[in-house]
């Protein structure tokens, strides 16, 4: 009979505590976890004063021990009792119970889908999460921003703080995350000759360009100076000590310009002259058989110059080769002796079939 009864009164203590409580007096608070205990006024069977224990209770207005409370659930299960304050009345409907001052849901910015129910933080690359209470932190735990800055490709980066300075002609001004460099003066090229904007130098042949600090150079990549006069190539040279004196393979260039020259003296006609011949003075003659001198083909010796000199008190007769003639006229023209005009002449090759008198 006796167990029958222990058995009977435990029945009873177990659907007393899994029944629900709608009020209690607090009995303490613990402000870190945010629950208390509430005294709801039944005894267990031996006579001990039934609790209910971690009680939920809104942070933003705490119960103190003492006070007599409300008691809500959030669902069927009679543990998950809080504390519903002085507002709600006895009788009112469990369906209508709101949880006061806690977090309902969560999302991720404006757009998101909000997370309810329980609901974790995690940290994502470069963010630490701290929690201390009821504040949960969120902070970066790299380095941010800017890590370097360098004048060019090739500078040497500075880091830390950085301050860009306005140089001459040149403001710089920030907006948010923007920095902004911008020149005040309007130098620069405008206009080269007639062409205006953006103007590209190109290098043609045997010239190269470069620029360097604003200056752009022109330059001769290929040989320099003269690379041919008359039919004569390469290099040219020029001497200077007491006189300048031309040499060179080329034709006409075997004299001086000092008065000193290459000159040949005929001493006996006729004479043929030769392409070796510049200058030709035609000496006193002892005996002459016949007083001719005869040019060479004007064909062969396109560009030649001959100067020619009668010395002698005998008429000469410069004749021409074949076909040629002598100023598109004559096959033959006669110098005569000093003080008689005339006694010298000088003739240039066209190069076709004419000797011509320059003088």
């Amino acid at each position: 009979m006796t167990n029958i009864v222990k058995a009977s009164n435990e029945q009873g203590y177990y659907a007393r505590a899994q029944r629900r409580f709608l009020n209690g007096s607090v009995q303490d608070v613990d402000t870190i976890a945010h629950t208390c205990a509430v005294v709801v006024g039944a005894f267990t069977p031996d006579g001990t004063q039934q609790t209910l224990q971690n009680v939920n209770y809104n942070p933003a207005s705490p119960p103190f021990p003492g006070q007599n409370v409300q008691i809500a659930y959030a669902n069927d299960n009679p543990h998950t009792a809080y504390v519903a304050g002085t507002a709600l009345a006895t009788g009112t409907s469990q369906s209508t119970v709101t949880v006061q001052g806690a977090v309902t849901s969560i999302q991720a910015g404006t757009g998101g889908a909000g997370i309810q129910g329980a609901a974790q933080l995690l940290a994502g690359t470069g963010v630490t999460l701290s929690e201390s209470g009821q504040a949960i932190t969120i902070n970066a735990s790299g380095t941010s921003g800017v890590t370097s800055l360098q004048a060019g490709t090739g500078g040497t980066p500075i880091t830390g703080a950085v301050t860009i300075l306005a140089g001459t002609n040149v403001t710089v001004s920030e907006s948010g995350s923007d920095i902004t460099i911008n020149s005040t003066a309007s130098g620069g090229v405008t206009a080269l000759n007639t062409f205006t904007g953006s103007v590209t130098i190109a290098a043609g042949t045997g010239i190269t360009v470069t620029n360097s600090s604003g200056t752009i150079t022109l330059a001769a990549s290929g040989t320099s100076g003269v690379t041919s006069l008359d039919s004569m190539t390469g290099a040219i040279t020029v001497s200077s000590t007491t006189e300048i004196q031309v040499i060179g393979s080329s034709n006409n260039l075997d004299w001086a310009l000092t008065g000193q020259c290459v000159f040949s003296l005929i001493s006996a006609l006729p004479y043929t002259i030769t392409s070796s011949d510049k200058t030709l003075i035609i000496k006193p003659l002892v005996a002459i058989s016949t007083a001719t001198m005869t040019l060479p083909s004007a064909s062969a010796n396109s560009g030649r110059v001959y100067y020619i000199k009668n010395g002698s008190s005998t008429a000469v007769a410069v004749q021409t080769s074949g076909s040629d003639k002598i100023d598109n006229t004559y096959t033959s023209y006669t110098l005569n002796g000093p003080g008689v005009a005339p006694n010298q002449m000088i003739v240039c090759s066209d190069g076709i079939s004419d000797w011509w008198i320059l003088g």
